[in-house]
């Protein structure tokens, strides 16, 4: 059965009408529903003596009856009244007994992460699966059919067969031939003139064809390196379990920060775009709400991202103290939900925090790294970016930007941008590894970066600024494929 598409299922042509759609898990009760599978039934009655069911007969009732769904939220007590109407019984003398049940958890989907889903977005919405267990956070190909909540008759799906879907990592195979396209990005000599120019060509063909932006080649480099970042590595025999980046851009309004980040991202078919300003907690991590009196566990953008990426557009909006709540899931990768019970799942997710100087523009500052600490007001938030970019507005000149161009041919199709990615984000800490020379060179310029910056803004730390330059040295080998 080929895959239907996920909003068109919603219609009122696929009213009782199977359906095959890809879903993220998002949430589910905490606890599911029993309700009756098969029930034996017989009339007691002397009187009924042309009663159909004056022989003991097993009635089975099956998911794919949507009648099912009547069976959820009842009393005890009105259990019987709805088992009669459901199976068609009108006689009064009948008994029966339940002799097996059956399972139906309520659960809330979403689009799935990926090449399914890059600027789409789109909220939960909720469902029922019968006879199977889910784990949240997760996707599914899932089966059964589109009809309606027997209380409030809005719009739901019942489904009755479910199946775990390999994710884009985990379903990305490194064939010969795609070895050999992606050989397209090595470039010929391995130093750091060449490096940078074959940069500046891409981020130019980026500017004239998706991204319309000129002349901020560094703003195209932050987002561009982000997407290269690996899971987890290990750096001269030290295990790096956070290998993934998180950066920053902050800069005056205007400057093309968030455009740059969401062309790409949509240009390479991969990641999430959402505002800050409209992003709780619960948006961003996960919470617990109540829902038709249950509870019930729902995950935010940054778990459902998993192995992904994300940016937070407009992240100067959030509450203060959000950057205090997300410490965890900053620097483990892990999101913790404690209430009533306590949920976990993975969130290592590659972050871009966007924002505008807190102080009106960067030209209020004696230097632009400064608006920072006005956005995030403790130090150890701070020292968990791995990169921050500043751009002002007076960088490029009005003349620059109001000038005519033309797009360019591309360089690279964005199939193979992708893949390339794909291949990025599929690395485990072994696939990873560090000359001799590298090593050396990290340590040297780890020093060096201590020497020069303050502590005051504790961005570079000499406890773990050579991890920090790890990282980048990564995502520059992933970016022209060293793949040896």
């Amino acid at each position: 059965m080929e895959i239907n598409n996920y909003d068109e299922v919603l219609e009122s042509r696929y009213h009782n009408q199977k359906i095959k759609i890809q879903g993220i898990v998002t949430g589910k009760s905490l606890t599911p529903y029993h309700v009756p599978k098969r029930v034996v039934i017989k009339c007691v009655s002397v009187k009924c003596e042309e009663c159909t069911w004056k022989e003991e007969q097993t009635v089975e009732l099956t998911a794919i009856d949507q009648n099912i769904l009547r069976f959820i939220d009842i009393t005890t007590a009105r259990m019987p009244i709805v088992l009669k109407e459901v199976i068609g019984i009108t006689c009064k003398s009948i008994v029966y007994d339940v002799v097996e049940m059956q399972s139906i958890e309520r659960i809330y989907i979403a689009r799935p992460t990926g090449k399914e889903r890059t600027r789409k977005g789109g909220g939960s919405r909720p469902a029922y699966l019968v006879g199977s267990m889910v784990e949240t956070n997760t996707v599914y190909y899932l089966d059964g059919y589109t009809t309606v909540d027997p209380v409030t008759q809005a719009v739901t799906h019942v489904f009755t067969a479910i199946e775990k879907k390999s994710n884009d990592v985990e379903s990305f195979s490194l064939t010969t031939g795609k070895h050999s396209e992606l050989n397209e990005f090595c470039v010929d000599k391995d130093d750091s003139t060449t490096m940078f120019a074959r940069l500046q060509k891409i981020y130019t063909n980026y500017a004239h064809n998706i991204t319309k932006i000129y002349e901020r080649e560094d703003l195209h480099m932050c987002v561009d390196l982000l997407f290269r970042s690996v899971i987890a590595f290990r750096f001269d025999n030290e295990y790096v379990h956070k290998g993934w980046m998180e950066a920053m851009i902050v800069g005056d309004t205007r400057c093309g920060k968030g455009y740059v980040a969401e062309k790409l991202a949509e240009h390479f078919g991969l990641g999430e775009v959402v505002s800050g300003e409209n992003c709780s907690f619960s948006g961003l991590v996960g919470g617990l709400q109540q829902l038709n009196k249950h509870w019930v566990i729902t995950w935010g953008k940054i778990p459902m991202n998993d192995c992904g990426f994300l940016v937070v557009d407009e992240s100067g909006g959030m509450q203060e103290d959000m950057w205090g709540k997300l410490s965890r899931i900053r620097s483990e990768g892990v999101a913790e939900i404690t209430k009533i019970q306590t949920e976990v799942a993975n969130a290592r997710t590659r972050l871009l925090w966007i924002c505008n100087a807190p102080n009106k523009t960067i030209s209020n500052y004696s230097y632009g790294i400064q608006a920072i600490q006005e956005l995030i007001k403790a130090p150890e938030d701070i020292a968990r970016l791995d990169y921050v970019l500043v751009v002002a507005h007076d960088e490029v000149s009005g003349k620059t930007i109001n000038k005519r161009r033309e797009p360019l041919p591309m360089i690279y199709d964005a199939k193979l941008e992708q893949d390339l990615i794909l291949w990025c984000w599929s690395r485990k800490p072994n696939d990873v590894r560090f000359v001799p020379e590298a090593i050396k060179r990290i340590y040297e310029s780890s020093v060096l970066l201590e020497n020069i910056y303050d502590f005051s803004i504790p961005l570079i730390q000499v406890e773990n600024v050579r991890f920090k330059l790890a990282k980048l040295a990564i995502a520059f080998a992933a970016r022209f494929y060293s793949n040896t």
